[in-house]
């Protein structure tokens, strides 16, 4: 499990990986962008053309976005259209998301990532290389997901992380 969290801005919504703890809140996404990067994280522009929700465009155009959700479970499908087209007309990373409010949403949309993710810092790699994208899960893996029960629980112990293997040499 990866830990994230939506960052609001006037601006609009981001969803941020990478160490976000000492991020002060309230920030303006001009703010925010630079901020994540320099601490080593990724903010993924989320939703980018939701109705009432929308990301500002003059961020989006900003060279500090370099990441949007192009495809959200929860968005009108004209909304994802217009993100999936961002994405091809500035050359932006794409990412999928559920953005589930219920169980039955869960996982219904997904980031299908090209790359052996063990920890927090292999994921961020993994989206500032771009080796991601969105993708749409059959309705009916995912009721077969829900249906399951999960085994009882090992003890957590935190695997090894070497991120480095996928940076560019």
């Amino acid at each position: 499990m990866i830990v994230g969290m939506e960052y609001t801005t006037p601006q609009g919504d981001f969803l941020v990986f990478g160490p976000f703890a000492s991020l002060p809140f309230g920030l303006h996404a001009e703010e925010m962008l630079p901020l994540v990067d320099a601490a080593g994280g990724v903010a993924v522009a989320a939703h980018p053309f939701r109705p009432g929700r929308a990301v500002q465009e003059h961020i989006l155009s900003s060279p500090d976005c370099r990441l949007v959700e192009a495809i959200n479970g929860r968005n009108p499908a004209t909304a994802n259209e217009q993100a999936l087209a961002l994405v091809q007309r500035r050359n932006l990373v794409a990412l999928g998301g559920s953005d589930a409010h219920s169980l039955a949403e869960l996982g219904k949309v997904a980031t299908r990532l090209r790359a052996p993710v063990r920890c927090r810092e292999d994921f961020v790699s993994a989206l500032r290389l771009g080796l991601c994208e969105p993708h749409r899960m059959p309705t009916a893996v995912t009721s077969s997901l829900l249906e399951r029960r999960p085994p009882p629980a090992a003890p957590y112990s935190q695997p090894p992380c070497v991120s480095e293997e996928f940076l560019p040499r």
